[in-house]
């Protein structure tokens, strides 16, 4: 039984127009490009979605819900009666989570309106149009029912601090004695970090084939400056137009 036929049928069935709701309409895209058939794909999905979300006269309404941007140029080119909500609309902008009253609320129901402040700190963080403090309903939901905050945050949160957490206190030391004109001690952070880190496999080549070190050092120090760009106007080498 194809598609159409199937909806004509539950229309026949319960005797009024249906509801569609495509969850996750780009995964099996996904799936048919990664793996190298999407051309024997694309023709099929064209038809499904065109004979399912347009010209289907039992569809009362639908929704589709994805990542991947609609482009109505692809599978899409048929199906151009859609209007396309994203993480930028103000259309339903509320919709897709919980805002933080209805968080607040649960929690003051659940007897744990003293945790609002950690429930703000964990969970809050989303913005649809200019509508911000939106939550994640199943990150809220566990955290009503299991009463603690999931262990995995405080795991990112671990590993993050391990990987930043060292690295923060020397490059900071390094821009200190920039601006400070403490010759001295750039001298001996560069000095620690090119005996420790650099190879000499990091300098390339350059466009006479010999290497050319003095420019992967120029684009390291160049780094190290950006996060003085708050204070400072930090430029490199530019551009000559001729």
């Amino acid at each position: 039984m194809n598609i159409p036929n199937g909806l004509s049928c539950l229309s026949r069935y319960y005797g009024k127009k249906v509801i569609i709701l495509l969850e996750e309409y780009d995964t099996p895209m996904q799936e048919v490009y990664v793996n190298g058939y999407w051309q024997e794909m694309v023709g099929f999905l064209r038809s499904l979605f065109n004979a399912t979300f347009k010209t289907n006269p039992y569809l009362e309404r639908a929704m589709m819900t994805g990542i991947t941007r609609v482009s109505k140029e692809s599978i899409f080119s048929d199906l151009n009666n859609l209007r396309v909500v994203t993480v930028t609309s103000e259309k339903y902008a509320d919709c897709f989570g919980f805002t933080e009253g209805e968080v607040f609320a649960a929690l003051e129901e659940y007897g744990m309106a003293e945790r609002k402040g950690k429930v703000k700190e964990w969970y809050d963080g989303f913005t649809f149009g200019s509508v911000t403090d939106i939550y994640n309903p199943w990150s809220i939901i566990n955290y009503l029912n299991e009463k603690k905050v999931g262990t995995y945050w405080a795991m990112f949160r671990q590993m993050i601090n391990g990987w930043f957490g060292r690295c923060r206190g020397v490059s900071n030391g390094f821009l200190r004695a920039l601006p400070a004109g403490d010759v001295e001690s750039m001298n001996e952070y560069m000095n620690a970090i090119s005996f420790e880190m650099f190879s000499s496999f990091d300098t390339g080549k350059g466009t006479a084939g010999k290497s050319e070190p003095e420019r992967f050092y120029h684009g390291f120090v160049l780094g190290l400056m950006v996060e003085l760009s708050d204070r400072y106007v930090v430029t490199s080498n530019r551009e000559v137009n001729a």
